[in-house]
C-alpha cells in the first residue's frame, strides 16, 4: 500500500503519518522488487500528491487507486463524496497531472459500506468488501445487527454485480486487469516460507526508527 498523504485520524485517535521522505523511499523499493502498489485516496490532497510522485518517477503508470472513504480525516462514506473523487481524478488526467492509465475501486467504511459499493459498480469501478472495513452484515426483522462474516460480503458483492450485469472477475481475470503477473504459487510459498516473525519485528522497528512511524495503533476506523 501506499497512503500518499497524512492526516488526523478520529477523535482522539492519532495522526497517520506517511512522510515525504518514507513515500519516495517506498516507491524506488517497489519498482526494485517488482511490486505494483496500491494507493490508497483519503481525499483530493492525496490525489494530487500521487501526481507528484509519478512526475518525479518514484510511481510508475499503470496505477491502481483505491478509495477509502468514511474515516475521520478523509472524504465521507457517500456516493457524492466518490463522485467528486472521481471527477478530480479525471480532471487532473485531462491536465497531464495524473497518468491516464489507472484503474480504481473503493469502499466505505461502516454504514457507508452498501452506498459506496453500489455507487462503485455503477460507475464502472472495483469494489473492496471485507471485515476490515465493515464488521455488520444487516439488521434482521426486529432489527438487531446481523454480524458479519468474510464470506457473506464476499457473496453479497458478486450478487450486486451480477444484478448490474456483468460477472465478477476470477483472481486470473482480475491480475490481467491489473497488469500483473500470473500468479505462480510455488514460488510465493516458498518465499512465504523463507520468510520469519523476528525479520518482520526488526523490519517494522527500523521503519519506526528512521522515520517516527509510518502508522499508529489505532481503536477505531471512524465509521458506525
Amino acid at each position: 500500500t501506499f497512503d500518499a498523504s497524512s492526516f488526523n485520524w478520529g477523535i482522539p485517535g492519532g495522526v497517520f503519518h506517511n512522510s515525504p521522505a518514507m513515500l519516495m523511499q517506498l516507491g524506488t523499493l517497489y519498482q526494485e522488487k517488482g511490486i505494483k502498489p496500491e494507493f490508497e485516496i483519503f481525499d483530493l490532497g492525496a490525489l494530487r500528491a500521487i501526481g507528484e510522485y509519478w512526475k518525479k518517477g518514484y510511481v510508475v503508470a499503470p496505477l491502481h487507486f483505491q478509495f477509502c472513504l468514511g474515516v475521520m480525516g478523509g472524504m465521507d462514506a457517500t456516493p457524492e463524496h466518490l463522485q467528486i473523487m472521481l471527477t478530480e481524478m479525471r480532471a487532473l488526467q485531462a491536465a497531464g497531472k495524473l497518468p491516464q492509465e489507472i484503474t480504481w475501486s473503493a469502499f466505505g467504511i461502516g454504514k457507508g459500506h452498501l452506498p459506496v459499493m453500489f455507487a462503485a459498480i455503477a460507475n464502472g469501478g472495483g469494489i473492496r468488501v471485507g471485515m476490515e472495513d465493515n464488521v455488520v452484515y444487516g439488521k434482521d426483522k426486529d432489527g438487531k445487527k446481523i454480524m458479519a462474516t468474510n464470506m457473506m460480503l464476499v457473496e453479497r458483492a458478486a450478487n450486486a454485480v451480477r444484478a448490474f450485469g456483468d460477472e465478477p472477475a476470477t483472481p486470473a481475470e482480475a491480475r490481467q486487469i491489473l497488469s500483473l503477473p500470473a500468479l505462480d504459487h510455488d514460488a510465493v510459498n516458498a518465499k512465504l516460507a523463507a520468510i520469519k516473525v523476528e525479520d518482520l519485528e526488526a523490519a517494522k522497528q527500523g521503519v519506526k526508527d528512521e522515520f517516527g512511524g509510518p502508522y499508529f495503533a489505532a481503536k477505531g476506523m471512524g465509521g458506525k
